[in-house]
């Protein structure tokens, strides 16, 4: 069809009236032609007005039908896209909330019973998704959706496992009554990739910097060892009779640094245990009470050596628990390790224990420099340190409080701290009773290797 849009109207239109202005005409001027003549020509005219109009309205009918094909087209397209659309849930709803049209996406999978159209969009929305806190999430969505005609944002549940991309916008925004359309699709996966490969980047960084102050904390007691070596070779040619003095000299240094580089060693060998579950621990039953005063006692007199006094007090004389002993001096050594390292001369350090039916609490306090609210947050992570200088004060690898935290896992327990810059810092212990309670157990053997193999990082108090 030739016409354009409307242009067979004016045609119609205008062909009639031309003809009828001819009739007209021919009616006032009353030309003298028989009356036969005169009536073949008005009844032509007639019939010519009347054909002019059936076929424009053929012509209409036609345009009328080629643009249904064409509607009809597009609305094959439209179904066709949202119907069969594998990823994205789509609604379309009137302003009060009414669901008009979902497609099967939100029907056969999202929707946790037989889909009805009369359904408010909140029920539905509600339905799939409870994890939501959606009554909130949704009153914003609506608020924004009148305000500027459209929303967009990631909706998550409340622990974060489930995000959702939501879309929601006015179909015709001029329209009060407009409808709106919805959509959204689950990109948890996505999400949680990405979180993923930060947390690899984060590590491998972490790792990185680990190995950096690996090397640093080797290399130190290595090149102690080269130089003490050397020079005691010299002594040895030039006068044996030094030799003796010289090494006596030297001899707790070399001692020292080897504690330092196999406590090390060991750190390194137990988080790999504790992270692949080799580590497992030797449970038996022991006052864990005792076994916390032992410690604390055997580590006094290395903390007098820089001035700094350590209290123990204890609400109850016994808890009988199974634990694995040397686990637990491991974590009480670290953490009092830990306040001597970071605590001044001329303060104090309080170890209290406070006993409970089922379970101990373990108090260890300092009044050393305090920990930041960011480095709290990190602080039992592996390779976690808050001073990765190479020239930071105090030695250490960054994988002690690591190890802590998963012994005391091991043990069921919990750890947690607080601290206040310039103030000091609590270690808070739960430890609770495994086992029954039985009439005996074993008794408990500080070992002063053990104690110099964790404090042989603080020179003030062994060298």
């Amino acid at each position: 069809i030739g016409f354009k849009e409307n242009e067979y109207l004016y045609f119609v239109i205008s062909s009639s009236m031309f003809i009828l202005t001819i009739k007209t005409i021919y009616i006032i001027m009353n030309i003298n032609i028989s009356k036969l003549y005169q009536l073949i020509i008005m009844s032509s005219l007639g019939y010519l007005v009347l054909l002019i109009i059936i076929s424009g309205s053929f012509i209409e009918l036609l345009l009328y039908v080629n643009r249904v094909k064409r509607l009809n087209k597009k609305l094959k397209v439209f179904y066709d896209l949202s119907d069969n659309n594998k990823h994205t849930s789509l609604l379309i709803c009137d302003n009060e909330g009414n669901v008009v049209y979902a497609n099967e996406k939100f029907k056969n999978h999202d929707s946790p019973s037989q889909f009805k159209f009369d359904k408010n969009y909140n029920e539905v929305l509600k339905a799939p998704y409870r994890r939501f806190r959606p009554t909130s999430e949704i009153d914003k969505i609506k608020s924004d959706l009148y305000k500027y005609g459209q929303w967009r944002g990631v909706l998550k549940s409340a622990n974060e496992d489930l995000y959702i991309d939501y879309s929601v916008q006015l179909i015709n925004p001029m329209d009060k009554n407009s409808l709106i359309s919805v959509s959204y699709m689950d990109i948890s996966d996505i999400i949680n990739k990405e979180l993923e490969l930060e947390r690899l980047k984060v590590y491998n960084r972490e790792q990185t910097e680990f190995i950096s102050n690996l090397s640093h904390e080797l290399r130190t007691p290595i090149h102690i060892f080269y130089s003490t070596v050397q020079l005691l070779d010299k002594f040895c040619i030039q006068n044996e009779s030094r030799f003796a003095n010289v090494y006596k000299k030297y001899t707790k240094s070399l001692h020292l640094n080897c504690k330092r580089m196999l406590r090390l060693v060991n750190n390194v060998i137990d988080i790999s245990k504790m992270e692949t579950g080799i580590l497992k621990g030797d449970f038996q039953y022991y006052n864990l009470i005792s076994i916390i005063e032992d410690v604390t006692l055997s580590v006094k007199n290395y903390a007098e050596q820089k001035s700094i006094n350590i209290h123990f007090d204890t609400s109850c004389e016994e808890f009988i628990s199974k634990c694995d002993c040397n686990m637990i001096e491991r974590v009480v050594l670290n953490l009092l390790s830990n306040a001597i390292k970071f605590t001044d001369e001329n303060k104090n350090i309080y170890v209290n224990v406070f006993g409970h039916d089922d379970y101990i609490d373990i108090h260890i306090e300092d009044e050393g420099k305090g920990i930041s609210k960011n480095d709290i947050e990190h602080i039992f992570k592996r390779f976690m340190q808050c001073d990765k200088s190479l020239t930071r004060k105090s030695e250490g690898s960054g994988i002690g409080l690591s190890i802590v935290k998963s012994i005391i896992d091991l043990h069921e327990g919990h750890i947690s701290v607080e601290s206040k810059i310039g103030v000091g810092t609590i270690f808070k212990i739960i430890l609770p009773q495994i086992g029954d309670n039985p009439d005996e157990c074993n008794i408990f053997d500080i070992n002063d290797y053990n104690t110099e193999l964790e404090l042989s990082d603080i020179y003030e108090v062994l060298v």
